[in-house]
């Protein structure tokens, strides 16, 4: 094995280590990202659950309602 072919080797493993690197802390950001907003509930939606779960409005009334917070135009 020659000089050349042996620091051809070291730079592609590095590149590659580095690429790895990368993509590992970009995929740990992304996860961290989705689990953080994926708790979060508009709070809209959250007093239309309660007020049909406690019985203020009907399962019809809850649907039409839903429905235009999901679709407001």
């Amino acid at each position: 094995m020659d000089v050349g072919s042996l620091a051809f080797g070291i730079i592609a493993l590095t590149f590659g280590a580095i690429l790895v690197i990368t993509l590992l802390t970009f995929g740990i950001i992304f996860w961290v990202f989705r689990r953080v907003t994926q708790g979060i509930e508009d709070p809209a939606l959250t007093e239309l659950k309660r007020r049909l779960a406690d019985g203020e409005i009907s399962p019809v009334e809850y649907e039409v309602r839903l429905r235009a917070l999901q679709h407001p135009d």
